[in-house]
């Protein structure tokens, strides 16, 4: 999926500039609040095209998901499902 995707789909970007990371480069990540549950993205510094970013839910290894269709799939249930 498309950086510009996960801004429609409300995702937050997270700005890490370089003196605030272990790395010597700055780079941002995006993320999603539903509820409890935290949807993160991999880093702009891993994206080598425009459609290679993904996302999982964080502090977990999968599910990940790597297709728009089901990554709203999942934002829809889990919002339909907010106690």
């Amino acid at each position: 999926m498309t950086e510009q995707q996960l801004i429609d789909l409300g995702f937050i970007k997270e700005d890490v500039p370089m003196e605030e990371s272990w790395f010597e480069v700055d780079f941002h990540y995006y993320t999603l609040e539903i509820g409890d549950i935290c949807l993160i993205s991999n880093s702009s510094d891993l994206i080598q095209k425009e459609n290679d970013w993904l996302v999982k839910i964080f502090d977990h290894d999968s599910p990940v998901f790597y297709r728009i269709n089901e990554l709203q799939t999942l934002i829809k249930v889990l919002k339909n499902n907010i106690s």
